[in-house]
């Protein structure tokens, strides 16, 4: 159970990341 919690924790991260990284990048595509 907690490798799970910790699995989802850190891939939740990683979204985040990735998120805030290609947000700036779409809207100065547009």
């Amino acid at each position: 159970m907690h490798t799970t919690l910790s699995m989802m924790s850190i891939w939740l991260l990683i979204n985040a990341l990735v998120f805030v990284l290609i947000m700036p990048v779409d809207k100065s595509a547009r």
